[in-house]
């Protein structure tokens, strides 16, 4: 809903669109035209049966979920001439090009990406982008406020009791759609193949290898001109973490710099990257300044234990396609005249990929990944 995409959609040769939805009063968003209702027989009246009962030349599709779809199929297909069922097989496809883990299936969405991009010449992609500042469908009512925490379905009902993955699906729709040798494309796009086109001013690039609690991520705009440099290209910030529990907090931040949420997040603890640093907000909270490390330490760690539990790990930031997606985004830089590019790549800079685990001090531990493929996504290899 952020931007008036109605009449791009109804040029392309065909619109599918997923489970009848409504296009009143969203025409100047969506567009009105409906070529392809895909469809599935969930709920009561399910959209299968829904769009059974339409009056209409669009054709039907559904995907064989399972004995539900074939079975409604079967009864409802006398009242649409035009409708097709993909097989089972289809979905197992789908569900192994996901890397989806067993008891998750694709959704109806990715679903038809996949099957459009082996029936179309060029597929776009509409609504691709991650805003935990909208609602998850279009025609929900826009949230009062942005999601503290949550993936691409912070707002979808029933999230934990999804049969989908939506983060990782997410995920590896928008690799394809920057993959320039896939047949789908998404409007944002434009800006990634403008600035892939420009490149003669050279880029400006900062790594941060400890991002910690996003203390570090500006630092480039202290740089003197000596290594700043002279040219007019927007900064790109790589910022790397790989602490579980941090992580979450990060996302959001970047998010922020990024202009995708409306203001910076809450930060309920001192913001540390060391004993040295966290002895400094000790008077703060009642402790000793100076003295013995472990001393500082252990009274700060009491005093901030509730909150320190709260802390959690999302585990969408743990999804390698995910990370391999934000580093995928170091191949094209940001284009001219547009604001710094932040980007968090929730893992460890390391010399080979792989995980490192952390503990919190009670025998719990988690694992955090490690990637040693920055500098050949940046250089586009």
């Amino acid at each position: 809903m952020k931007e008036e995409r109605g009449k791009d959609i109804d040029a392309h040769d065909a619109v599918f669109r997923i489970n009848v939805p409504p296009t009143h009063p969203y025409e100047a968003h969506v567009g009105r035209k409906t070529t392809y209702n895909v469809v599935h027989f969930s709920g009561n009246p399910s959209p299968g049966e829904r769009f059974a009962r339409m009056q209409s030349n669009q054709t039907g599709i559904t995907f064989e979920f399972g004995h539900k779809e074939s079975a409604g199929f079967k009864k409802w297909k006398t009242n649409h001439t035009n409708w097709i069922l993909v097989p089972r097989r289809f979905i197992n496809r789908c569900n192994q090009i996901m890397g989806l883990m067993k008891g998750k299936y694709c959704s109806s969405g990715a679903a038809t990406v996949l099957w459009a991009m082996e029936q179309c010449d060029r597929v776009t992609v509409f609504g691709m982008q991650h805003d935990r500042c909208y609602q998850y469908h279009y025609w929900d009512p826009k949230p009062s406020r942005c999601a503290v925490k949550g993936g691409v379905n912070a707002f979808l009902p029933s999230v934990g009791g999804s049969m989908h993955d939506m983060d990782k699906e997410h995920t590896t729709i928008q690799q394809w759609i920057d993959d320039p040798r896939k047949n789908v494309w998404a409007p944002e796009r434009e800006k990634l193949d403008a600035a892939r086109q420009d490149v003669s001013a050279g880029r400006r690039v900062f790594i941060d290898l400890g991002a910690n609690w996003a203390n570090t991520l500006r630092l480039y705009e202290d740089l003197p001109p000596q290594l700043a440099g002279t040219s007019d290209a927007p900064w790109e910030v790589y910022a790397f973490e790989a602490s579980p529990l941090i992580t979450p907090y990060v996302d959001r931040v970047v998010d922020w710099l990024n202009g995708e949420r409306p203001a910076r997040p809450e930060l309920c603890l001192p913001p540390s990257g060391s004993s040295a640093h966290l002895s400094k907000y000790a008077p703060a909270y009642g402790c000793p300044k100076y003295g013995n490390k472990n001393v500082i330490n252990n009274c700060m760690f009491k005093k901030l234990d509730l909150i320190l539990k709260r802390l959690a790990p999302e585990p969408r930031l743990r999804e390698p396609a995910l990370i391999e997606a934000r580093l995928a985004r170091a191949r094209a830089p940001p284009p001219t005249g547009t604001s710094t590019r932040y980007t968090l790549v929730p893992a460890a800079a390391g010399a080979a990929a792989g995980e490192v685990e952390f503990y919190n001090g009670e025998g719990s531990a988690w694992k955090s990944n490690s990637r040693r493929r920055f500098l050949d996504a940046r250089e586009g290899r």
